[in-house]
């Protein structure tokens, strides 16, 4: 059995719609038109006078702080335009001040205005901030030109801002505008521009994470590169990063770095410097090669001796000693030789080939290495006999190391030098 099709009765604005001449619904439209021009240049015009009294604090009864930075506003304009001060008042009714951080003052200033004017300028320099801001504020339009402005403008400048932001607010991202994975996509920029994003301003200000991400998957870039960007991060904050290399050193795998960059890296005085990223940095040297075909400088001896007795490679030791014995006058100049124990100075003083030509500088390097902290002079007169003055010449003893106040304020150390001054004379 077919079904009759339902008929509905004619709503009321139809048939009035019908009986209506057209020319008296075309009046009536522009009237409604005219209405709406008018409540528009009214709301504009009201907004206008309320940024003027804000300007000049004319009835403003709530403040916003930013550090030392004081913005006058009035709590009902920050109601009515956005939902974030308007659950805030709702909830503290009797607060007449809001403080925000020192680094949040353009953000503010820029969104402050926007809620009087309904006019905002974003470019690449403030969109951070005003982004920040924004979604703090909840004015979703506002945040919607940053994301434009941020997707569009992906430059070795910026991405990394924009990673950053990304991963902030990924869900709100996605939830309110519909953009996903902007987080990856200017990570991968950045990776694919590590050259030239390692210049930028922003790639100095990158936290140990952000730094780990970019190097990790930078697997495609020459380890020379990778060595560069580490040196370049660590450069602006030397003070703070350093104490963090040898943790950034593990996260990306530095197996991957050749020989020749592993031994490059041994040779830069603010990488060795960095705790334990020169045990670490050898330690891979060493794992590779043992027989010990890596550069020894006046800078890194130590520590690579050190790690050479500590793992038990003996031919990496011998050439260390080695090094150290042909270049003891330049290796004496170094800030390593003041902090090496008295126990390897002795073994070098011992193990050395003394000659007029070297008697001064293995006594200039004995004087500094005892001078450098006040409790090695308690030592001196042990490291003075290990160095067996009677091997020193009989008028360098006289002229030179007899006249040392160190010498002259200890008796003990008086009396190795008068036994030495007697075995020459005999």
């Amino acid at each position: 059995m077919q079904e009759s099709p339902i008929k509905t009765e004619p709503q009321i604005h139809d048939v009035l719609e019908d009986e209506i001449p057209q020319s008296s619904t075309a009046k009536r439209k522009r009237k409604s038109s005219k209405c709406n021009q008018s409540a528009k240049c009214f709301a504009k015009d009201a907004f206008k006078t309320m940024n003027d009294f804000r300007k000049k604090g004319f009835l403003c009864d709530f403040e916003i702080k930013t550090g030392r930075k004081v913005f006058k506003v009035h709590r009902s304009i920050l109601a009515a335009r956005s939902s974030y001060f308007k659950d805030y008042f709702t909830v503290n009714t009797k607060q007449n001040q809001i403080d925000f951080r020192e680094s949040a003052t353009d953000g503010v200033q820029k969104c402050i205005e926007y809620i009087y004017t309904d006019n905002i300028s974003i470019n690449l320099e403030n969109v951070e901030a005003i982004f920040n801001i924004s979604m703090l504020f909840k004015l979703e339009e506002v945040s919607k030109n940053c994301c434009n402005c941020l997707v569009n403008s992906l430059t070795i400048y910026n991405c990394l801002v924009i990673k950053r932001l990304a991963e902030k607010y990924k869900k709100d991202l996605s939830t309110q505008f519909g953009i996903t994975n902007l987080d990856t996509k200017a990570e991968r920029f950045a990776v694919d521009n590590l050259k030239q994003v390692i210049c930028t301003e922003m790639f100095g200000k990158a936290s140990k994470q952000e730094l780990i991400a970019l190097l990790r998957p930078a697997f495609r870039h020459s380890p020379s590169l990778i060595s560069n960007a580490l040196l370049t991060w660590v450069s602006h904050d030397y003070m703070t990063r350093s104490n963090e290399l040898t943790t950034v050193f593990k996260a990306i795998d530095i197996s991957r770095f050749t020989h020749q960059d592993l031994l490059q890296l041994t040779c830069n005085q603010k990488i060795i410097s960095s705790p334990g990223t020169m045990e670490l940095l050898c330690y891979e040297i060493l794992r590779r090669n043992s027989n010990g075909a890596m550069t020894i400088t006046c800078q890194n001896w130590a520590d690579v001796r050190e790690l050479a007795i500590k793992f038990n490679l003996k031919e990496m030791e011998v050439r260390v000693n080695k090094y150290v014995l042909e270049n003891f006058a330049a290796v004496t100049q170094s800030p390593t030789f003041y902090k090496i124990d008295k126990f390897t100075l002795n073994y070098f003083l011992q193990a050395i080939s003394l000659t007029k030509s070297t008697e001064k500088y293995i006594w200039d390097g004995i004087i500094k290495w005892t001078k450098y902290h006040e409790e090695r002079q308690k030592c001196f007169p042990e490291v003075i006999k290990n160095a067996n003055l009677s091997r020193f010449s009989f008028a360098f003893i006289k002229n030179t190391i007899k006249n040392e106040p160190l010498i002259n304020q200890d008796n003990d150390c008086l009396k190795i030098v008068i036994e030495a001054l007697c075995s020459k004379a005999n």
